[in-house]
């Protein structure tokens, strides 16, 4: 007597869940490196077409809230002055609501490297936040509907290597 494997369209639904909640950490860690390789295309295609993305101080209140393709984009130009910069998704949990959205809590660490002037040392404005996403599954995959951004602290710190 042989067994065979149940094809994909058979798998149980703890193994759905489970591809589903590793599609959801793959979204927030290519978020991440969309922005740390300044990938406008890759990024834009993380969310859905009337996403909004809001970003609170760290106190909470609402510093400032965007709209669609265009507005999210301007995220690039609020990070132009770096020279370079790492996103780390350190925790992830993802809460899948059975009509094809999920919440999603994501723990990161955000470094965003400015060389010195003549005069000035190089830095690291340093940034633990939280995101909690709402997403959505389309035809493409996973996708961000709305993301809100809480920035725990910010640190500027001494760099004292210079990067190669």
């Amino acid at each position: 007597m042989t067994s065979e494997a149940a094809p994909p369209t058979d798998r149980r639904p703890e193994d759905l869940a489970h591809r589903d909640r590793t599609e959801l950490r793959a979204l927030a860690e290519r978020y991440a490196a969309a922005l740390d390789l300044g990938d406008r295309r890759d990024y834009l295609a993380l969310f859905t077409e009337d996403a909004v993305v809001v970003v609170h101080t760290p106190d909470g209140s609402v510093a400032q809230e965007r709209r669609g393709a265009a507005e999210l984009l301007k995220e690039f130009d609020d990070l132009a002055g770096f020279e370079r910069m790492l996103h780390l998704v350190g925790g992830h949990v993802a809460h899948l609501d059975g009509d094809g959205t999920a919440t999603a809590l994501v723990s990161a660490e955000a470094h965003h490297y400015r060389p010195g002037d003549a005069d000035g040392e190089a830095t690291d404005l340093y940034c633990p936040v939280r995101y909690h996403d709402t997403c959505v599954r389309t035809g493409q995959g996973w996708r961000i509907a709305r993301r809100e951004v809480f920035p725990l602290w910010y640190e500027t710190r001494p760099v004292t290597a210079s990067p190669r």
